[in-house]
C-alpha cells in the first residue's frame, strides 16, 4: 500500500512541475525552480504530510525551498541544484528523533514495535536525497563534457 501512496506522491509532484512549467522546449532554470515551488504547494494540498512528520517531506521541502532561493540568487543551475541537495541531506538526519505520523515509520510503531525506528533516518526522506543526488550526479556528468 505505501508503495502506491509513495508513487502517487512522487507522480503528483512531477506532474505539478510539468503543469506549472509546461512540457515543450528547453526549460529556463529559474522557471523550473519556480515550478518546483508551486508543485510543492500543490503537493501540500493533497497530503497532510509536512516537514517534521518524519516523511519524504523532511527532505523534499528543504530541497525545493533552497532550489528556489538559489535560482533567485542567480546561482548556476548546477550550483543551485547542489545547494538544494545539501539542504535535503539535512532532512533525514533530523528525523531520527521525531515521532512518526505517516509512512512506514508510523505503521512499524503502530504494530507494537516500540522505538523500532528510533535512531534511524526516515526511509522516505532518505529516498528523496538518493533520487536528487543521482540527478545531481547525472547533471555533473552531462555538463562536464
Amino acid at each position: 500500500m505505501w508503495r502506491t501512496v509513495r508513487c502517487f506522491l512522487y507522480g503528483s509532484f512531477a506532474s505539478a512541475i510539468c503543469r506549472e512549467h509546461g512540457t515543450g522546449g528547453a526549460a529556463a532554470f529559474p522557471s523550473l525552480a519556480k515550478a518546483a515551488k508551486a508543485a510543492m504547494a500543490k503537493l501540500k494540498q493533497i497530503t497532510a504530510m509536512r516537514e517534521g512528520d518524519r516523511t519524504m517531506m523532511d527532505a523534499l521541502v528543504p530541497f525545493v525551498e533552497t532550489l528556489a532561493t538559489a535560482a533567485q540568487n542567480y546561482r548556476t543551475p548546477l550550483d543551485a541544484f547542489g545547494e538544494a541537495v545539501e539542504a535535503a541531506r539535512s532532512g533525514p538526519e533530523g528525523t531520527t528523533s521525531l515521532n512518526p505520523r505517516f509512512g512506514r515509520s508510523a505503521y512499524v510503531s503502530a504494530e507494537g514495535i516500540d522505538n523500532a525506528a528510533q535512531d534511524i533516518s526516515d526511509p522516505g526522506a532518505c529516498r528523496v536525497v538518493a533520487i536528487m543526488t543521482e540527478i545531481l550526479d547525472a547533471l555533473k556528468r552531462h555538463y562536464s563534457k
